[in-house]
């Protein structure tokens, strides 16, 4: 995957694969700390962790590493860049979402978790964006593009994933834009021609989601009331999905992307 990018001419944090201590030492050395080391095949950042100093770097040295990978720390907001292409390498419907906060950070610290669409995409993401897309020759599919949005406004590639996004996201992307993606797909699926598909954003939507384990200032019930008419549905996860997306999910929407932020955060709140 980095070699996709680095060939596109993405930004993509530098790493090196299955690392022994000694290797491990050398590549701190080289690109500093902090770094991220994760299991190079995984799921929802489980096993993932930073090492910020040299004693948490001795601590991982010490660790079996066969099966990791380590990435050089990057700072800066997760967004996504989401959509879905035709045959042709057309990408037919396109959106993107900003996170709370990393996978890795609400998994390690069980974090409250709550991420929304974008209205309207940044120039700068929808580009690389469609590199990336266009880097990898998606065909006939759904995308998931994961970036680090830095503070200058330039974009870091973190992954790729060539699905449909997880969770209920893509109830999230129906909600934003009043259409039905996966019919949609079928009819990309059995040849129709939907080059000239048009579709607009009248929403923000979001996901926000909440812990058995914390005590919330609203009951359920609640939060659905002061939700009014921006409340879409809300779900119970399953493990291991409610590890990085939260044990109870409240799907909302509205025009605003303030006022949705005020109801994502009415609805997250501590007791």
């Amino acid at each position: 995957m980095g070699e996709v990018y680095r060939r596109a001419n993405i930004p993509y944090p530098e790493i090196t694969t299955t690392p022994d201590a000694a290797a491990l030492r050398a590549f701190a050395k080289r690109v500093g700390l902090p770094l991220v080391l994760k299991p190079e095949v995984g799921v929802g950042a489980g096993e993932t962790f930073k090492v910020s100093t040299e004693q948490e770097l001795e601590a991982a040295c010490a660790r079996k590493l066969d099966g990791y990978v380590a990435q050089r720390f990057v700072t800066g907001h997760v967004v996504s860049y989401d959509g879905l292409v035709d045959r042709e390498g057309r990408i037919i419907f396109s959106t993107a979402h900003v996170y709370s906060s990393g996978v890795m950070e609400v998994v390690n610290q069980q974090l409250d978790v709550y991420y929304y669409s974008r209205r309207v995409i940044p120039a700068a993401l929808e580009d690389v964006g469609r590199r990336t897309v266009a880097a990898f020759g998606v065909r006939e599919r759904f995308f998931h593009c994961e970036f680090f949005e830095l503070a200058d406004g330039s974009y870091v590639a973190l992954e790729i994933n060539l699905r449909p996004p997880g969770g209920f996201t893509m109830d999230l992307m129906n909600y934003a834009c009043d259409v039905d993606l996966y019919a949609l797909w079928a009819r990309l699926l059995t040849g129709e021609d939907l080059s000239s598909f048009k579709f607009e954003r009248p929403y923000h939507s979001a996901h926000a989601a909440r812990r058995n384990s914390h005590q919330y200032k609203l009951s359920h019930q609640q939060v659905i009331e002061r939700l009014g008419p921006a409340f879409m549905v809300s779900h119970a996860l399953p493990q291991p999905i409610a590890a990085a997306m939260g044990d109870q999910v409240y799907l909302m929407r509205h025009a605003d992307r303030d006022e949705l932020l005020k109801l994502i955060h009415l609805t997250q709140e501590r007791a």
